[in-house]
């Protein structure tokens, strides 16, 4: 489990992670990513990139943190080039291939325009 440093914050380690959770990558990303904002659904934007420019999105189809179906309303609604693959949340861990692919595809798509 974790400790908490002199300032109180949470002080995570290599060894109380892989303890915890194993080797499953996906707890790893959880166990060590920050809190969102408090006011993150208050914040107001001036714009969305992904309504003007192309888009790509991988959709993890096995993701049990953002609901597939979430996901695909969200990447039909961008208009975005859709890559889908058996993963959990993480899939640039579990299938950096595809991942990478598609990363490659969206850059060669960008600087071609």
């Amino acid at each position: 489990m974790p400790g908490y440093d002199t300032a109180g914050e949470i002080q995570n380690t290599y060894a109380s992670a892989h303890d915890e959770f194993g080797a499953d990558p996906a707890f790893w990303i959880r166990y060590f990513s920050p809190a969102p904002a408090a006011d993150l659904f208050n914040q107001k934007l001036d714009g969305a990139a992904w309504k003007t420019k192309p888009s790509w999105y991988v959709l993890a189809n096995q993701d049990q943190t953002v609901h597939p179906d979430l996901q695909r309303f969200v990447s039909q609604r961008m208009k975005a080039a859709t890559t889908e693959v058996t993963s959990s949340h993480v899939p640039m861990l579990s299938h950096p291939d595809v991942v990478l692919d598609v990363i490659r595809k969206a850059a060669s798509a960008v600087t071609a325009s």
